[in-house]
């Protein structure tokens, strides 16, 4: 999720709502407890006004990306569900995706390594999902590509590590 500084000076959330689904549908499929989404939202509301003089301008496309984390917290170790959980956000300054100034972007393919596919945890928003991508998209940067695009089985296009496509 991010927070970014609209052309009219307003501070807005990029996919909230939709994030929020998605965190608490990972919640309940790693046994965590849910939390209450507009809680949620008047929290980032209160984190959004303290840091607003940290957001970049709208012309750099810069933001602030938020990594909202939730973990148990008991302090025990057990092999069941506990139902106690502690729900964090770092911010951290992001400027745009892509360095220079261009208006099309190189893309890499990667047909090796899988990101958030077969048996990975895409779907409970894990921060583990990240991890598989560090590789290749270093692979990439080093030669000179701006973000890599996913396949699946060199045939079925998964996902793009930044950005958003579409074909006609």
């Amino acid at each position: 999720m991010k927070l970014y500084k609209g052309i009219d000076g307003l501070i807005r959330t990029y996919r909230k709502d939709y994030k929020c689904k998605s965190l608490n549908h990972g919640a309940n499929e790693l046994t965590l407890p849910n939390f209450d989404c507009e809680v949620l939202n008047q929290c980032l509301c209160k984190f959004a006004h303290h840091y607003a003089c940290q957001l970049p301008e709208p012309e750099t496309n810069g933001s602030i990306y938020l990594r909202i984390n939730m973990f148990e917290d008991i302090n025990t170790l057990a092999l069941f569900p506990l139902g106690e959980a502690t729900l964090s956000v770092i911010g951290s300054v992001v400027g745009p995706y892509y360095y220079g100034t261009r208006k099309s972007i190189k893309v890499r393919v990667e047909t090796k390594r899988m990101k958030n596919f077969d048996g990975s945890l895409a779907y409970v928003k894990s921060s583990s999902n990240f991890a598989a991508a560090h590789v290749p998209e270093m692979v990439s940067l080093k030669m000179r590509y701006d973000t890599t695009l996913w396949l699946y089985n060199n045939l079925y296009i998964t996902e793009l590590t930044s950005g958003k496509f579409s074909w006609l």
